[in-house]
């Protein structure tokens, strides 16, 4: 389902697949938000539930690509994608709020549960992220930018991390990003917070 300057409530998104076409790219299996950049009316997603979606490039769950996101009371669990983005993939602005991002899975790259890249910024409150699977770093978030051109962005408030089945797999892993604010959140965690900025 692609949403732009809209809002949906209390939807069940599910067992929804992106393919990449010939010389396409699959981007949110679930929901594909903001597909253009510098709009003046965010998107939102309020009460619902994303669940068992699929994708082949970034984002199984939800893909934002431009303006503003808002992902409230949300659900977002068994999501998968190839590439990087198990739950959620952006390059704009993404705030979550009273969100669970659980079981979702990146199988080749990384980012289980969040990927924020180029200037993507994701901004979390209140929300449980656990259980999620990489295939490569970052268990459950990846920052990756390129420090003289783009920088990621994670700001987490009262949120809890929680590893899940990779013990060798970082929770955060952050690369040419900026770490934001982390106050009061709980990194559970037998595994190290990777940063190499």
């Amino acid at each position: 389902m692609a949403i732009e300057n809209a809002t949906v409530e209390n939807c069940l998104i599910e067992e929804n697949q992106t393919r990449n076409p010939v010389g396409g790219l699959g981007r949110g299996g679930g929901v594909s938000a903001g597909l253009t950049s510098g709009l003046s009316d965010p998107s939102w997603l309020v009460g619902c539930v994303i669940r068992n979606n699929r994708n082949v490039e970034f984002g199984g769950g939800i893909f934002a690509s431009g303006g503003e996101t808002h992902v409230v009371r949300c659900s977002i669990t068994g999501n998968v994608v190839q590439e990087s983005g198990g739950g959620i993939h952006t390059l704009a602005t993404m705030f979550l709020e009273d969100c669970t991002i659980s079981g979702n899975e990146s199988l080749n790259r990384g980012g289980g549960a969040i990927v924020a890249s180029q200037n993507g910024t994701v901004n979390a409150t209140n929300c449980v992220i656990h259980n999620n699977s990489a295939g490569n770093v970052g268990q459950s978030v990846v920052l990756f930018g390129f420090p003289s051109v783009a920088r990621a962005e994670g700001n987490f408030s009262n949120c809890t991390i929680v590893q899940g089945n990779e013990e060798s797999s970082d929770l955060i892993f952050n690369e040419g990003g900026r770490s934001g604010e982390s106050q009061s959140s709980q990194i559970v965690s037998s595994g190290a917070l990777h940063n190499l900025l």
